[in-house]
């Protein structure tokens, strides 16, 4: 089920010197829970540490090294890995956009297969980039699906109640392919968000 919320939050105003998701996550962040708030991919910058400010702790997980020496650097408890696996059951999980379909769905998969069943996951990210679409991909794995706001080119979704088809494989998610090089057989494995995922497609 998909709904949407037309509240125009103004008494929030976007937080400036920020990513554009950013300060669309910090205007919301009054929705947020207190207790354990997990970041994944998130962007270079503070919001990470605007989201601590009262009784909420803040994880963030990146799937991409730069970002999360960036962020580690300047504070973060940060954790670089292929899939967050969610140890700590966290309340309120905010997952950024990903510029692949195929590495969004995995994700998804991957979150909804070990969040609790109270949690709740925000899916934010720029409207250039497909968020306004994407409410239709949270569906396969979560029971209600809501818009909460749109500001600055970008838009925030939330999902309650996951309930993934089957439990997650990543196993699933990979592709392999051979490559001969100076006489020699490789085997080439890679997950979606990759670059170059699955090259003999471009082919």
């Amino acid at each position: 089920m998909i709904t949407t919320c037309s509240a125009a939050w103004l008494l929030n105003p976007l937080v400036p010197e920020m990513e554009r998701v950013s300060q669309l996550i910090l205007r919301n962040q009054e929705l947020f829970r207190t207790g354990q708030i997990q970041l994944i991919n998130p962007p270079r910058d503070t919001c990470f540490a605007k989201l601590t400010e009262g009784d909420r702790k803040v994880s963030v997980f990146s799937q991409d090294f730069g970002d999360y020496s960036w962020l580690k650097s300047s504070g973060a408890n940060a954790e670089l890995g292929l899939i967050p696996a969610l140890a700590s059951k966290p309340q309120d999980v905010v997952l950024i956009l990903p510029r692949e379909r195929a590495r969004l769905d995995m994700l998804l998969h991957a979150l909804a297969s070990s969040m609790a069943p109270e949690s709740v996951l925000w899916l934010a990210g720029e409207n250039r980039s497909g968020i306004k679409s994407s409410a239709k991909r949270l569906s396969p794995y979560f029971q209600s699906v809501s818009r909460v706001d749109n500001a600055r080119h970008c838009t925030l979704l939330k999902a309650c109640n996951p309930s993934p088809p089957d439990q997650f494989d990543l196993e699933s998610y990979k592709t392999s392919w051979q490559l001969a090089l100076s006489g020699k057989e490789f085997t080439i494995i890679s997950l979606p968000g990759t670059f170059a995922h699955a090259p003999w497609r471009y082919l």
